[in-house]
């Protein structure tokens, strides 16, 4: 249950690095309390590895995704070697609330005040170790919102896009006008809440966070509809590699919607790739199943590798 956490609290004691680990296995997942900027408890999940570490991996979730959806892939990293963290935002999981109707929340405040948060934990936690985050969907289109983001070596973005209707096309371009334009503002102001679970688009969501997404995706310029001049700041500091993964049978992230959000990123060292499940004979992936433990040996392995490449330190030739 979300909550404070006490003055001078980081977070409930537990252990969430591998010096615990035994047997050269990595540890079972460990549940913790994660502060976020304004001190609000975040539900959090920790996977430790096994022998050496690599680094230090943040999964940042989608809109209304709960922590235990990347638990498997979570699992995949710790036992190659990353230290990795999944949590809950505010109102979601976890971080829920007993009411949702009347709890204040935006969909910045997930971006600035929970992952920012995480991001500060664990550069403490793991001081010293390469930082790297894995972001899916919104959890990819925030990065320029975090400063701590400027930390990071490298960062893998799945399923990322903009949310701006104008990058859909037929029948489903008229849905998510329907989403952003009626059902949202509706059901919002009638409930005081998002029903998400019921409309088959992830966990309910706070009024704010679903109101402020569907602002954003009224927009062609989407999170910076309202200008922002230090998110867009925050974007242009952002020079690290970043690989982003966007799926040609998504119908929540079409390829024209990955590259605009792509396009803010624009100091960064950028590589895209678009992929048709049917050409790699990968079957059904969609939005959500990247995350399914049937591509352990093929998208998995290929992303661990790429984070491998960027996050590992490496001497100087020569040495």
């Amino acid at each position: 249950m979300a909550g404070h956490l006490a003055a001078g609290t980081e977070s409930k004691t537990v252990s969430c690095d591998a010096a615990g680990a035994r047997n050269n296995r990595p540890m079972p997942p460990s549940d913790l309390e994660i502060p976020a900027v304004d001190g609000l408890a975040l539900s959090a999940r920790c996977f430790a590895p096994a022998g050496v570490v690599r680094g230090a991996v943040l999964i940042n979730p989608a809109t209304g995704v709960r922590k235990g959806y990347y638990q498997p892939f979570g699992e995949f990293l710790a036992e190659r070697g990353w230290q990795v963290v999944t949590f809950d935002n505010r109102g979601i999981g976890g971080s829920r609330p007993r009411k949702l109707r009347g709890y204040e929340a935006r969909m910045q405040d997930w971006a600035e005040r929970d992952s920012e948060g995480v991001l500060r934990w664990m550069s403490k936690q793991f001081a010293g170790l390469p930082l790297g985050l894995v972001g899916h969907s919104f959890g990819g289109q925030s990065l320029g919102l975090l400063p701590s983001a400027t930390r990071l070596r490298g960062a893998l973005l799945v399923a990322t896009q903009s949310g701006y209707w104008g990058h859909w096309s037929g029948l489903q371009r008229i849905r998510v006008l329907f989403l952003w334009y009626v059902l949202i503002p509706v059901l919002t102001s009638v409930l005081g809440y998002l029903p998400a679970k019921r409309l088959g688009i992830g966990e309910d969501q706070p009024a704010g966070v679903a109101r402020q997404w569907a602002y954003w995706g009224r927009h062609r310029d989407y999170i910076l509809r309202d200008g922002h001049p230090e998110w867009r700041a925050g974007y242009d500091s952002l020079e690290l590699p970043i690989l982003a993964i966007s799926l040609a049978d998504d119908p929540y992230a079409p390829n024209r919607a990955a590259t605009a959000i792509l396009s803010l990123y624009r100091n960064a060292q950028v590589e895209h790739r678009h992929l048709d499940p049917r050409e790699h004979d990968l079957g059904t992936i969609g939005h959500f199943g990247f995350f399914r433990p049937l591509f352990r040996e093929t998208l998995w392995a290929e992303a661990e590798e790429w984070l491998r490449s960027r996050l590992e330190e490496r001497p100087p030739p020569g040495l």
